[in-house]
């Protein structure tokens, strides 16, 4: 889970047969490194995460944005 201050990172999920929901972003730890240190490069990797709410932005698409 990504957490910044009050805010979570969530994401749109509509690829699966089942109706839209939200998900928390996903991913493993290599064997070489700390839970610590995969949560902060999995934050990296997803520098532009984009995040389709169309309940709260209605139907809009929304780029947030993480450094």
């Amino acid at each position: 889970m990504i957490r910044c201050q009050d805010d979570l990172l969530v994401l749109a999920k509509n690829d699966s047969e089942f109706e839209p929901s939200l998900t928390f972003p996903g991913g493993h730890v290599e064997a070489n490194e700390s839970v610590t240190a995969g949560a902060v490069q999995k934050a990296k990797l997803n520098a532009v995460v984009q995040a389709v709410l169309d309940t709260y932005l209605n139907g809009s698409t929304r780029e947030l944005y993480f450094a």
